[in-house]
């Protein structure tokens, strides 16, 4: 009887090589070889040959290689048809995405950073108490029209020191409007070269912390002439006297 299976379980496995070669049926187990088994209380799967095995490894290996064969043929292709043009154009687009991609990143730090010092900056704002207190404190440091004598004074001695005649002076006072500052222009026509005009008005704004230079238009008659004509007119920021405008 086991001689007989063993026939029964080549005559099937030849039969499933000749229906389609190079195919793995699993293992199919013949119905008489079952039935015979199943008689004596057994079953008995036939395992398939080590030829079949074989056989049907070289067919995948064949199906995987044609596979690929035909993968690349067709890259080679789309490459061909694309052209160098293409291809350098597409590396230039990754290339500018990458770098997009990487000043995006560096522009979020940057965001993150920011949003970081600005929040810092809400928590120690000053409050209003500390504002109001600093705008009186310059506003109680401004001279008041009574000063005038000795700002006068201190104009006319940085004309000196620059070696700049003030022969005429046009005075002008605005009183505050709404407010408690008012300003004093202080005009002067002068003629003199720029090195010395230059340092009239340095001199000048440095030792008047509460003046600003307003104006200042410069003339050349000629090409030749060392000496500028200038109108030059400064702005002297006061404070309202108390009783008075």
């Amino acid at each position: 009887m086991s001689n007989l299976l063993k026939h029964d379980a080549q005559t099937a496995n030849d039969a499933v090589r000749q229906e389609e070669p190079g195919l793995q049926r699993g293992g199919d187990v013949p119905t008489r070889s079952a039935e015979l088994a199943q008689r004596n209380g057994h079953l008995t799967m036939a395992k398939p040959s080590g030829a079949m095995t074989a056989s049907c490894k070289l067919s995948v290996r064949h199906r995987v290689k044609a596979v690929a064969s035909r993968a690349f043929t067709l890259a080679c292709y789309r490459v061909g048809r694309a052209g160098p043009l293409t291809l350098v154009g597409g590396a230039a687009v990754l290339t500018a995405i990458a770098i997009a991609a990487v000043a995006l990143e560096a522009s979020r730090g940057d965001l993150a950073a920011l949003q970081q010092q600005v929040n810092q900056a809400q928590q120690h704002s000053p409050s209003g108490s500390a504002v109001d207190t600093g705008i009186s404190h310059v506003i109680a440091s401004l001279p008041t029209r009574n000063d005038m004598p000795t700002i006068l004074a201190t104009v006319y001695a940085q004309a000196s020191a620059a070696k700049i005649s003030l022969d005429v002076g046009h005075y002008a006072y605005s009183p505050p409007k709404g407010g408690s500052i008012g300003r004093y222009e202080l005009e002067f026509p002068v003629r003199a070269d720029y090195p010395s005009i230059r340092s009239f008005i340095n001199g000048t704004l440095s030792a008047l912390p509460a003046a600003g230079l307003d104006k200042l238009h410069l003339e050349r008659k000629a090409v030749g002439d060392p000496y500028v004509n200038a109108d030059i007119r400064f702005v002297v920021f006061m404070r309202a006297q108390d009783g008075s405008s």
